[in-house]
């Protein structure tokens, strides 16, 4: 009974296998006649859905097969343009780019199509907030298929600071510059030779307004580089330039004092207190106050004299001292006058044969005594007014005696003393002494001044004046009154 029943069961199996291989073969010799065609098993129709969801080729995949973005950074940036990388995306063919300027507006546009994970971005506005997205694509015959994006935050850099200038340069140093756009402020950067030549923050502006900064811990003769950066905060980081330009700043090489300016024969004639920091000076020149000065020249001495200028004309100076000491040339801040150009009218003869001295013009102000070899005259200056005036007599005219020219200053006072040298001894009441021992004394015993009686009779080199006229002269100036002898 059992053989029997376990031989049925086997039989059926075979018949029902040889009936699907039949089906099947029907099915395939039929082609397109639907009526032999007869509905495939459930189980095969299970396997045939499976196979048409797997992809054959991966250029060709459905959107939902694109990979996401990842890694997306910014890899350097400029200020007018932004690299960006990122890794690959499964089954991208490429990748768009998007760009929102974020300081304007919240609209994103294309800006590039890449098929490499990296991009840079030109043409961008410098120190200016923007937010890139970068999406995936698939390009599947005539249809492209865009996944989803991904946003990264940045901004562009500021531009470098420019135009720095020197505004002190004594015990306390000040620079400026020009202002930038789309900023929060400025780091000030310092080096010296204490930091060892190393750039250090000495101060942060906080208002984009302010462009000036002033530094009082420094020490008086010793420089100092100092580098301005803008920045600008965003998503909690600061987003600062590049480095900008570099201003060398000497402590106490500072603006000439004391400038003073006089004309005579259409000539402008200038001088300043020395600088013991200074190599030299510089000479700027503009006829007018707010007109563009330009370079005349350069002295080592701390007086000028220029060429021939137009008459009646007003120019402008600047002095401003100088150094190479440190490799190249360090200029300090600079002194402005004004001077009016005066042609001398011809001197009228006096009747003892001297010649009456022409007032020098000036309209630089300050407070000086100034002495006219040529026309043996002395002025005082006070505040820019004319105080006094007198003939003088200077030094022998015979090149061992004469009186020294340039910019001087009153550097001893003495009453009633004596004079002594080779071959002469001489109490004066008034001694001022601008050059080793070259001064402006009053001399009893002379019974006329002017005209030309240096030429020949003249001083040991000190300048002979009235007794009247020094003791004014004594009463008025002190230690430091600046002498200018042309």
């Amino acid at each position: 009974m059992k053989k029997t029943r376990i031989w049925m069961i086997a039989l059926l199996s075979t018949l029902v296998v040889a009936s699907s291989v039949t089906v099947v073969g029907i099915a395939a010799v039929s082609g397109n006649n639907e009526q032999a065609v007869k509905k495939p098993a459930a189980t095969q129709v299970a396997k045939q859905k499976v196979l048409d969801v797997i992809p054959v080729q991966t250029d060709s995949l459905p959107i939902h097969t694109l990979g996401s973005i990842t890694n997306l950074n910014r890899t350097s940036k400029k200020t007018d343009a932004v690299t960006l990388t990122w890794d690959k995306a499964f089954g991208a063919t490429g990748y768009y780019v998007y760009v929102c300027d974020k300081d304007s507006s919240d609209t994103f546009e294309k800006v590039a199509e890449v098929t490499e994970p990296t991009v840079t971005v030109n043409k961008l506005k410098p120190g200016t907030q923007y937010w890139f997205r970068v999406t995936p694509f698939s390009r599947q015959g005539e249809m492209i298929y865009e996944g989803k994006g991904v946003e990264k935050k940045t901004a562009t850099q500021p531009d470098a600071v420019t135009g720095l200038d020197v505004e002190r340069s004594s015990k306390v140093l000040g620079l400026s510059w020009k202002p930038k756009e789309n900023i929060d402020g400025y780091y000030i950067y310092r080096a010296s030779r204490k930091s060892k030549n190393k750039f250090e923050l000495v101060g942060t502006i906080e208002d984009p307004k302010t462009t000036y900064f002033e530094d009082d811990k420094v020490e008086e003769g010793e420089p100092y580089l100092y580098s301005v950066c803008a920045y600008r905060k965003l998503y909690g980081k600061a987003v600062y330039a590049g480095e900008g330009g570099k201003l060398r700043i000497i402590s106490g090489l500072s603006s000439p004092g004391e400038l003073i300016g006089t004309s005579k024969a259409s000539r402008a004639m200038l001088s300043w207190n020395d600088n013991k920091y200074a190599e030299g000076f510089n000479i700027y020149q503009s006829d007018s106050k707010d007109g563009k000065f330009t370079y005349v020249d350069s002295t080592t001495s701390n007086s000028f004299t220029t060429d021939k200028l137009t008459p009646d004309a007003t120019y402008y100076f600047r002095i401003q001292p100088y150094t190479n000491e440190y490799g190249e040339e360090t200029t300090g801040t600079w002194s402005t006058c004004a001077v009016k150009i005066n042609k001398d009218a011809p001197q009228e003869v006096k009747s003892d044969g001297s010649k009456s001295s022409a007032t020098p013009k000036t309209s630089s102000g300050g407070t000086y005594i100034e002495i006219s070899i040529d026309q043996q005259h002395m002025w005082y200056f006070e505040n820019g007014e004319l105080i006094l005036d007198t003939d003088v007599v200077t030094g022998n005219a015979d090149g061992e005696c004469d009186t020294p020219t340039g910019r001087f200053s009153v550097d001893s006072r003495a009453t009633d003393t004596t004079l002594t040298g080779p071959g002469y001894s001489s109490f004066v009441s008034y001694w001022m002494g601008f050059y080793g021992g070259c001064g402006i004394h009053d001399a009893s015993w002379r019974s006329s001044f002017g005209g030309s009686i240096y030429q020949g009779d003249g001083s040991h080199g000190c300048v002979n004046t009235p007794y009247e006229k020094v003791k004014q002269l004594y009463e008025r100036t002190d230690y430091g009154t600046p002498v200018i002898i042309y």
